[in-house]
């Protein structure tokens, strides 16, 4: 997914030379009226981008200022068919103009709406979006009670994401989409079948949202993937992406006992996503099919810890925990062994991102001997 930033500048030379220097992938564009379009092609360049462009624009004139002053990046991302202006953007006319001309630009990548960013509540473990409409028809706003496929799921808009070769869906009023997590899928795609092979065995997703983590497991080949999932609205974005992705889905209600609906002898993942609280998982042992659990996925919210014993429960020999938590930098080694003692041997540690100063996102894999 590429990151966009649009501002004027008089030298860009600087921001050039270091991205050449490092590597670092990006594209630069220029406009007919001299406005520059830095195209990001990873999280790294977007981040050197920030650093080293010097955007200026004309001052209007004053006593005070040699005759310049500084002016903010304005950044989006595209998806389909919306732009996404990033947390802080003020709500201006000037960008409801800027949103107006992009959404003209890229007509032809099906760009209709434009909205920004907001930050989600820490303590909401459905986490709900906070986005301000700014350009486009969001619909009205129902609550999380429908129903899966229920016409106010049908009358509501969604965008879609392309990341590593793998659409991911969701409705940008109900369910968040966390782009920062693109290392984190792509770990997942190249290093996790290295730790235990994922092809014809089941992996388990305890924390699956619209299924960040769920589909790049699932294109490596794995039976099934069981997902649990309490956002109806997560759910929907979850099995419309499986099929768009190719892959068989089945939802199941927390009412509902599962049966297999789908032949185990044919050669398709299946995706089976139990709406409801994952702590029910352990009541379902029965009718899975655990004879190789290769990997199992325990994200944030509410806490990784409250599943702890329901994902040992569902384990085999061998099976690899990878647990996602925040963690003081100062008791990360206390922390690997601490959680190591539950689940077993620490095979790598991941520090995703700073969460607050001096608190990491981390995640650590775990096997079970």
């Amino acid at each position: 997914m590429d990151i966009h930033f649009i501002f004027d500048a008089q030298d860009l030379k600087s921001t050039v030379s270091t991205l050449n220097t490092a590597n670092i992938p990006f594209k630069l564009v220029k406009k007919p009226n001299g406005v520059h379009v830095f195209i990001a092609k990873n999280e790294e360049c977007e981040t050197l981008v920030e650093r080293y462009c010097k955007m200026w624009v004309p001052c209007s004139g004053c006593d005070s200022c040699s005759g310049t002053k500084s002016k903010k990046a304005i950044k989006y991302v595209l998806y389909p068919p919306m732009i996404l202006f990033p947390t802080g953007t003020q709500l201006t006319d000037e960008l409801k103009n800027q949103a107006q001309e992009l959404l003209a630009e890229t007509k032809t990548k099906g760009c209709t709406h434009a909205a920004i960013n907001a930050p989600i509540q820490a303590s909401d473990v459905i986490r709900k979006p906070q986005i301000v409409p700014v350009i486009g028809d969001f619909g009205e706003f129902y609550d999380y009670d429908v129903s899966i496929g229920s016409e106010e799921m049908q009358r509501s808009f969604w965008a879609t994401s392309l990341q590593n070769q793998i659409f991911q869906t969701w409705a940008p009023m109900y369910t968040m989409f966390s782009r920062g997590n693109i290392t984190e899928k792509k770990r997942v795609l190249t290093q996790f079948n290295q730790q235990s092979t994922i092809e014809n065995s089941t992996v388990i997703d305890l924390y699956a949202g619209i299924g960040y983590f769920t589909l790049p497991y699932a294109k490596q080949r794995p039976k099934q993937v069981y997902c649990w999932e309490i956002n109806p609205w997560s759910v929907e974005g979850l099995a419309r992406a499986a099929k768009k992705n190719g892959f068989r889905v089945q939802v199941v209600q927390t009412t509902e006992k599962y049966t297999n609906k789908y032949s185990k002898d044919e050669p398709q993942t299946t995706l089976v996503v139990f709406m409801e609280d994952n702590i029910k998982a352990r009541t379902r042992i029965d009718s899975l099919d655990l004879e190789r659990v290769s990997h199992i996925n325990m994200g944030l919210l509410p806490h990784a810890r409250e599943a702890f014993e329901t994902a040992r429960a569902l384990s085999t020999p061998g099976t690899v925990f990878h647990v996602h938590e925040n963690v003081r930098k100062v008791e990360l080694s206390q922390w690997k062994k601490e959680v190591g003692s539950y689940f077993g041997e620490c095979l790598h540690l991941e520090e995703i991102k700073d969460y607050s100063p001096g608190v990491k996102h981390v995640c650590g894999d775990f096997k079970r001997n």
